[in-house]
């Protein structure tokens, strides 16, 4: 008897201890900061290698590269990350398409990477703007119409802008 009682009791011990460290895991880890920076507009192909040459005007129906840094804060364990949020671009409210936020560990400081995406416009006002979780960024650009005749690019497939998680819900187009 005394041995079940001493195995029981050292099964009663892990499992408390295993409560106890999940419940200080859930309550110690830190929000992720998220931040979003300036929003860059290129005149690229998804092929093309960096750096891409800024454009003025923009020309409806050719296709641009659309870039923002983005930063998320590294975590120690990997099972304290905050990641799964995505980078979103939009065009006046709808949808362009996502990025996977960067994600990183360290001990301290902050892991950058841009986040690009690309775009084909029409002519008119356009305000492009980037989210990351709460945070976001935009910028107003006026594209001109393009030359009569010419052929207007077709949009590359990119995933969906999605909420916190890190499927894409439904924007995509396929």
């Amino acid at each position: 008897m005394r041995i079940e009682s001493r195995a029981i009791r050292r099964i009663g011990w892990a499992a408390t201890t295993l409560a106890s460290a999940a419940a200080l895991t859930t309550l110690t880890a830190p929000a992720a900061l998220a931040n979003v920076g300036p929003i860059t507009i290129a005149d690229c192909a998804p092929s093309d290698n960096d750096p891409c040459p800024s454009v003025s005007p923009l020309v409806a129906g050719h296709q641009y590269k659309v870039t923002s840094p983005a930063n998320q804060s590294m975590q120690l364990l990997p099972f304290l990350a905050t990641a799964g949020t995505t980078v979103n671009f939009y065009d006046n409210g709808q949808c362009i398409a996502s990025g996977p936020a960067p994600t990183g560990m360290g001990v301290a400081g902050f892991y950058w990477m841009d986040v690009t995406v690309y775009w084909v416009p029409t002519a008119g006002t356009h305000t492009i703007k980037v989210t990351q979780g709460t945070e976001s960024t935009s910028a107003t650009v006026n594209v001109t119409a393009a030359p009569a005749g010419s052929t207007p690019a077709q949009p590359p497939k990119q995933p969906g802008c999605g909420g916190g998680g890190s499927i894409g819900s439904g924007s995509a187009s396929i």
